[in-house]
């Protein structure tokens, strides 16, 4: 008659052990979330973003007269860089794309990375890439996300010459470590002056093997179609020349 007390006794305690540890394993599960879970980062208004960017990248507000700090360079002079936009590269890494322009007219477009923190953005450990963008004044850019394995930006460098206005193209991948130059030179745009159609032809640039090709397909003057191809070195080459007027 004593050991029944007992049995229930055990019963309840093994019960309320069993509920304990449940309890623990949800309370440590919890902790677990809250301490490996990132801070809430607020997000901000383009125009907020864009100022705070480019004060991070360049230490002041624009305009700000810069060079490029690559001493191993060819684009020479200096360039006021009056504005930035601020892409996100994901992993709270995001790239500043300033647009300049030198008092001869020629424009160079500098691209800066930075990192995500609570109230803006910290300058990241990675050196700035400055991109010509020719003698045409204001530089041109656009984003792609089809042609490369990260985000890239096709910088466009316009000059005249020959009674024609040309339009060529840089392709800098926005990788995680760094921004690399993919292409140089890819013949985008002829323009006669006189307005003739024999002499101005356009590509338009079309995604292949995303990492590995892409092609220029002309109209106009040409109908050529050129296929860049990544070598081994990490750089997309032409597989031919398209038969056109040049500057």
């Amino acid at each position: 008659m004593r050991r029944f007390p007992l049995v229930l006794m055990m019963g309840a305690l093994l019960a309320t052990t069993a509920c304990q540890q449940q309890a623990s394993s949800e309370a440590i599960a919890a902790g677990e979330t809250a301490e490996t879970t990132e801070p809430v980062v607020e997000p901000l208004a383009p125009e907020e973003a864009n100022a705070l960017a480019f004060r991070t990248a360049w230490d002041e507000a624009p305009p700000v007269t810069a060079s490029d700090p690559d001493p191993d360079s060819d684009l020479e002079g200096s360039f006021a860089f009056r504005q930035g936009t601020v892409r996100d590269l994901g992993a709270g890494l995001f790239a500043l794309v300033s647009s300049g322009v030198g008092d001869d007219g020629a424009g160079a477009v500098a691209i800066h990375y930075l990192v995500r923190t609570e109230d803006g953005f910290r300058d990241s450990d990675v050196d700035p890439l400055f991109v010509s963008a020719g003698t045409g004044g204001e530089p041109q850019w656009t984003l792609r996300t089809d042609l490369t394995p990260q985000p890239a930006l096709v910088v466009e460098a316009r000059s005249t010459g020959e009674g024609r206005t040309c339009a060529t193209g840089t392709l800098v991948e926005l990788t995680p470590s760094h921004p690399v130059l993919r292409a140089l030179d890819m013949r985008l745009k002829v323009e006669d002056s006189q307005g003739g159609a024999d002499g101005s032809a356009e590509a338009q640039l079309s995604r292949g093997t995303v990492g590995r090709d892409f092609t220029l397909t002309y109209t106009g003057a040409s109908e050529a179609e050129v296929d860049y191809v990544l070598t081994d070195m990490g750089f997309y080459r032409a597989m031919s020349e398209p038969s056109l007027p040049w500057c």
